[in-house]
């Protein structure tokens, strides 16, 4: 279980940064301005501006400032404003991550984890349908092979194991 949760972590953390922080964030820059109250004492502006470096290759960039309300000094806070944005979105993807491995929990389908009452498996070999013409319409040994394997299998038991196997050896 703690394995687990560190492992959501580590998923969560690089999915808000990547989901939340950069496409959302590049796509709605706008969308920075949730920080505000986390990160900045005054108004915040946020603004993109586009830019070509090479011929044919853009960029846009995303720039949040903030203007202290007392001195009206304007600073920029692009880094913190993407940071606790991309944090905001981890922690909705760990919640989300965590409801839903509780949920598997509670009914009982998180693999690794079975009811302490549930019956041992039985191998795919063992595994015979027990019907009339699977035991009648084969060779002697085939059928007495077969019957073992219900026996085994546990889907017959040994007075009908008996029982059957001698009514196949008196028909020889």
């Amino acid at each position: 279980m703690k394995g687990t949760l560190i492992w959501l972590t580590f998923v969560s953390l690089f999915l808000g940064f990547i989901v939340g922080g950069v496409i959302i964030g590049n796509i709605f820059p706008q969308s920075f301005k949730i920080t505000a109250p986390l990160v900045c004492d005054g108004d915040m502006t946020v603004t993109t501006r586009d830019y070509s470096y090479k011929p044919g290759q853009s960029g846009r960039e995303t720039i949040a400032n903030c203007q202290d309300s007392v001195t009206g000094e304007n600073r920029r806070i692009t880094g913190a404003a993407f940071f606790v944005y991309s944090l905001i979105f981890s922690a909705g993807f760990f919640i989300i991550f965590v409801a839903n491995m509780l949920i598997k929990r509670l009914r009982g389908k998180t693999q690794g984890l079975e009811p302490a009452s549930a019956a041992p498996p039985v191998p795919p070999v063992m595994q015979v349908r027990a019907s009339r013409s699977d035991l009648s319409g084969s060779s002697p040994l085939e059928t007495l092979t077969k019957l073992k394997q219900l026996r085994d299998a546990n889907l017959i038991n040994e007075e009908e194991y008996q029982a059957k196997k001698a009514e196949i050896l008196a028909k020889l």
